[in-house]
Parts: C-alpha cells; structure tokens; sequence
C-alpha cells in the first residue's frame, strides 16, 4: 500500500518503542517495509532519548516512502520502553495497534494482514505470536554476545503476549490506560497488561512468527551483560505479585520461584563469614549452571572467564531481584548499549 495513493486512515498502527537501536532497525523496517496489505497502515517510533544514530537509521529508510512514519521523542526524565509504547499509542490513528521492538524479524509478507483478519471477530480483543530465536545469526555476534544469546538457542513459542509483535484494539488499549508505566516503566508490564486484558474478552493465537534478535551488530561486553541481567531480575522481583496472581498464565511459575529462592537465600548466607566456603562454591556451581548452554554452544578460549562471570551474576541476580520485590516497580536505568 502506497501512502501516496492512500486517503483513508490507518488501519493498524505500528508502534515501537527503541532506544540505541541503530544495528537493529533494518529488522523491523524491513519486515514492515515488505508486507502487502489491502489497507493502509502507520508506523509510530517512540524514541527513548538514543544517543546514537537510530532516527537517522529510520529517516533514511525506504518504508517512510511506503506509509507514514513518525518519530516520537520521549521526554529526558521519563523515557521507559513501557512508556514509548503509552505516548505512541496516544498518536495513533488506526483502530489496531501493533506493539513491537526494534530488534524484531517478521519474514512472514502477509503478517499485517492477518492480524487485521483476526479481528474481524468482535470478541477478539488481543493476539498472540510465535517466538522464534534466529539461530542462524548466532555466529555474528561476539564472544559475549554469543554468551548471552546462548541461553535461547532453539528457542520457539507459540502463544507469546510480550510486546514484541503484538495486536490490541486501539479502543480497548485506552479503556484500559495501557501499559502500568508507573509500576513497569522499564520493563515487565506484559503480564499485568495480559491479565487486564482478558477481561475485555479473547486473546487470539496467530501462526505469525517473529524472530527476536537482540543486540546483533552492538559490541558486548561483561558489564553490559550483568547491567542486562540486572534489569531482567528487577523485573522479575516486581512482577513476582502479578504472576502469583495470575498463575494460570504462566505455567512454570512454581519452579523458577524455587530456583530463585534457593539463589537469594544462598546469596545471603554467603554473606556470613561462619558459611564459608560452602556458599560461595554454590555461588559458584549455580553461576556455572545457569551459563551451561556457553559450554554447550560456544568454542573459544575465554570460556575460562564464564564461572567468575557467573559467581558475579547470581550476586547481581539476588541484589536486583530482591529490589524488584521490595520496591514492586521497575527503576534500574539500562542503555540498551550492552557495554
């Protein structure tokens, strides 16, 4: 659909929200870019104060001569992932919204259209997607990339609300104020905004599948991993409520709150001198664990640094985790840059 010759509204809006995205967004331009639609669509990107050249990577781009395109800039002292997608959302014209990433993959042409067919049922309020992690580009990122990236290897799931490819109508959305960007202003709204959700009626499956492809072409390095894993524990602390509270959601809450219980309280024994050395070697062996899939995939010599690397991250795990309960919100500041 060619915006030149399109005299009615959107249909779908896009909305993204990024922040230092600039190797990424070909991904997600390109899938927009390629779709064949009947209807026209818009694509709003909310941008997260980037300090790097990702507006003039969506400029330059050929989808802004497809469709409209607008970049919206978010305000210094409140510029969350969770709010990008509130304040596009407030600019959007189309009756559907589709809530995405910057660093997503739809190979799938038809993708827009689809999730415009789905709601042509009424009671239809909401989609799913199919989760993919690309493992063909595995191989392009570097030695720690690739330790980070191993942990979704051969990942795949279907029926996935997160924020990352998917449809809510734009009426229900503002019923519903949208996101909780007080609570989850960076990040771990997908469940409380899931459950909300149901109660306006029925969440659909698509077989659209989107390939999530973090952080190709950035730099990484280990203290941009542990800044990584400390927001994502953070979001795992705040969001402990809501999942206990909607456990039919999320079907393996019981064991990985286990296996973060037994990480915490190791954690703070370890802390007593009168513990040692048992604690801190079972620091040790659950930061070895929890980066098996390095050993598994990855062939170079800095494997060496992974149990030190590991040690370092069920601390941070623990710190950021018992943050996110204690405080029941989201604050850590994360630059998306993986440095």
């Amino acid at each position: 659909m060619d915006k030149s010759t399109s005299a009615t509204p959107p249909l779908i809006s896009v909305v993204i929200s990024f922040k230092n995205e600039a190797p990424t967004l070909p991904l997600i331009l390109d899938s927009l870019c390629n779709q064949e639609t009947s209807f026209p669509f818009e694509v709003i990107f909310a941008d997260g104060c980037s300090t790097d050249n990702s507006v003039e990577v969506i400029k330059q781009h050929p989808l802004s001569k497809k469709v409209s395109v607008r970049i919206v800039p978010l305000p210094p002292e409140n510029h969350g992932m969770t709010v990008g997608w509130n304040v596009g959302a407030k600019q959007a014209e189309g009756k559907i919204l589709l809530i995405s990433q910057a660093d997503i993959r739809v190979r799938d042409v038809h993708a827009l259209s689809k999730i415009a067919k789905v709601f042509d049922d009424p009671d239809i309020v909401g989609t799913f997607y199919v989760g993919l992690h690309s493992d063909a580009e595995f191989h392009r990122y570097d030695f720690w990339g690739q330790v980070f990236q191993s942990h979704h290897l051969g990942w795949k799931l279907a029926g996935i609300y997160d924020e990352k490819f998917n449809g809510v109508r734009r009426d229900v959305f503002e019923k519903m104020n949208g996101f909780d960007d007080k609570r989850f202003a960076l990040g771990g709204e997908s469940m409380d905004f899931l459950a909300r959700l149901r109660t306006f009626g029925k969440v659909a499956d698509t077989d659209i599948e989107a390939e999530h492809i973090h952080a190709l072409g950035k730099r990484h390095a280990p203290m941009g991993l542990l800044k990584k894993h400390a927001r994502n524990a953070e979001v795992m602390g705040a969001n402990l409520s809501v999942h206990w509270q909607h456990r039919d959601l999320d079907p393996g809450f019981f064991p990985s709150l286990i296996q973060r219980a037994i990480v915490c309280l190791n954690c703070i024994a370890s802390l007593i001198p009168l513990t040692w050395p048992w604690t801190l070697l079972i620091s040790l062996a659950i930061g070895c664990y929890w980066n098996k899939s390095s050993f598994k995939h990855i062939r170079n010599w800095r494997l060496v640094y992974i149990p030190f690397f590991g040690f370092a991250g069920v601390y941070v795990f623990t710190f950021f985790f018992l943050q996110g309960l204690i405080m029941r919100r989201t604050s850590f500041q994360f630059d998306n840059t993986m440095r």
